[in-house]
């Protein structure tokens, strides 16, 4: 039996069995320490996936990841095919249903619009800037990058996204993982990731290669789901922001800032709220005792709940809390 101390109590044949993937113990994916506690044993529920594993914290630098991992090759492909966006969708429901779904996103929106607004940074006009957008998906951000005058340039694991980004945007798009994607240095004077960090085995050799692509001066944009929000204190596993196995590391400001200074980065991080990942964290929460969760039988909860949560969520954002963490960082000119 294999067994690392303080990193959770999984067996060698647990590991090997679970969803037939291979599996590696790893060190702190942010300063390489191997001594970490365990914080909650968690399991994949949103798409009913055989997986269980530990979410733990670094002893060292207080960085949130999972541990063990599966194998890259073992798991890339349910980028593709396998996995379900934390959406309860509109399809199906009646006119009189989209009006008043309407009027409750507009309400919790309406709070939220300066968070949100993050999600487009930059902000203004492009004038002929290059922007890349790692795990771009369909292209539906590039499409407004693109609008205001930026060259848009997208990669993505999923063949099936860039064919409909291609449709979308006129740009420069590649299948394929960001760190094997073959790009110039300094091409870039834009870069941004938007839910991408949390997904990557090794974050440090990641920034580290958008550092280099962006020319002296050029700005990197980050979204990642914060490893000590309020639903992660309160709700712990059936925080939306827990995903197993897809979200291996959930940064919290101390470590995302850590991580991005060290690859060369003037970097600063602020927490900003989802008040639509909130409503899902209490959805799970309050079904907690289902194997599976499907957001579309809980539609209306959800909207509801997102509604109702966002001006609790806005008194708590002004102590510094957040579900999502934005991240602006330059690469200094000399």
């Amino acid at each position: 039996m294999i067994k690392k101390v303080g990193q959770g109590g999984l067996c060698e044949e647990q590991i090997q069995k679970a969803a037939g993937l291979n599996w590696d113990f790893r060190n702190c994916p942010v300063c390489d320490a191997n001594t970490a506690r365990t914080l909650f044993h968690d399991r994949n529920r949103r798409e009913g996936y055989e997986v269980e594993t530990d979410l733990v914290e670094c002893s060292v630098c207080g960085m949130r990841y999972l541990n063990p991992v599966p194998k890259a090759n073992d798991w890339m492909d349910k980028y593709e095919v396998g996995h379900k966006a934390p959406n309860a969708s509109l399809k199906g429901k009646s006119v009189p249903g989209h009006f008043i779904a309407y009027i409750l996103d507009q309400w919790r929106d309406r709070l939220w619009a300066r968070d949100m607004r993050f999600h487009y940074a930059p902000l203004g006009s492009g004038d002929g800037k290059r922007i890349l957008d790692i795990g771009c998906g369909k292209g539906d951000k590039l499409k407004e990058f693109s609008r205001r005058g930026f060259q848009a340039c997208g990669v993505d694991v999923s063949e099936t996204a860039i064919s409909e980004a291609r449709q979308k945007v006129a740009g420069d798009f590649k299948v394929g993982s960001f760190e094997s994607a073959d790009y110039p240095a300094e091409y870039f004077d834009v870069i941004r990731f938007d839910n991408v960090l949390e997904h990557i085995y090794d974050p440090r050799a990641f920034l580290q290669k958008v550092f280099i692509l962006l020319r002296p001066g050029g700005e990197a944009y980050g979204y990642v789901p914060n490893g000590d929000s309020p639903s992660i204190r309160w709700m712990g596993k059936f925080s939306v922001n827990s995903w197993v196995p897809f979200h291996l590391n959930l940064f919290t400001r101390e470590t995302l800032l850590r991580v991005a200074n060290e690859a060369g980065f003037n970097a600063r991080v602020i927490p900003i709220e989802n008040p639509n990942w909130a409503a899902l964290s209490v959805y799970q929460w309050m079904n907690r005792k289902q194997k599976q969760f499907d957001f579309n039988n809980g539609f209306w909860m959800i909207k509801v709940m997102g509604a109702l949560v966002a001006p609790i969520l806005w008194a708590l954002k002004r102590i510094g809390t957040g579900e999502e963490i934005y991240m602006k960082a330059i690469r200094p000119i000399a």
